[in-house]
């Protein structure tokens, strides 16, 4: 995709988090720039980091 929004990232953050794939939710979290995220897309990637039990990056994501 040449330009990324808040509702591209969302859909596709949420997408691999409904999926069970949480360590591409994870990575393309990491990929986005944060000012873009919305309450949705921190939802999906602590989500994600919860079933990974990863609390150490869902305590950073979180903050």
């Amino acid at each position: 995709m040449s330009e990324r929004n808040v509702m591209s990232w969302s859909a596709m953050i949420s997408g691999y988090d409904h999926a069970g794939r949480a360590l591409n939710t994870v990575e393309l979290f990491s990929r986005m720039k944060v000012e873009q995220a919305n309450e949705f897309v921190f939802a999906s990637a602590v989500s994600a980091c919860a079933s990974m039990l990863a609390v150490d990056v869902g305590k950073r994501i979180h903050s």
